[in-house]
């Protein structure tokens, strides 16, 4: 029986770690096609946005406006090239945690930062709401 609880003891131990630096896992991730309906997220969950975007054409996307503060953006937004061809493209990945309950709407523009006269080339508006999770009840996604 000592042996069980010791042998317990220690694989309870072994569960995964976070090494320091890495990002945690998205409670939610969000492509582009996903701006088009809402989005339910529990208060202290993080959501995680997949923009795609070609940096080496000068196009970067802005967050033009957030809200009233019921998302909290997460560190800066990384961006990752998917080949490592010129002109491959990627995708900016931007990262926020839903801090008050309500509605959330968080507006995206894709353009040239020396191009601020021009209309955007793309522009994505995602509606989140954000729930108080009841105890034992999860959110359908």
């Amino acid at each position: 029986m000592r042996i069980a609880v010791v042998v317990f003891t220690l694989l309870a131990g072994c569960a995964p770690q976070r090494y320091p630096g890495a990002p945690e896992a998205p409670s939610v991730l969000l492509q582009e096609s996903d701006a088009a309906r809402p989005i339910d997220l529990e208060r202290g969950k993080r959501v995680t946005l997949r923009l795609e975007a070609h940096h080496d054409t000068g196009y970067r996307w802005t967050l033009a406006a957030s809200g009233d503060g019921r998302l909290e953006q997460i560190g800066e937004p990384f961006y990752t090239a998917e080949k490592n061809a010129v002109g491959a493209g990627g995708a900016e990945y931007w990262q926020f945690r839903a801090t008050g309950g309500g509605q959330a709407a968080l507006h995206f523009e894709y353009r040239r930062s020396w191009e601020k006269d021009k209309a955007a080339a793309k522009v994505l508006d995602y509606t989140v709401n954000v729930l108080f999770p009841v105890p034992g009840q999860r959110l359908a996604h």
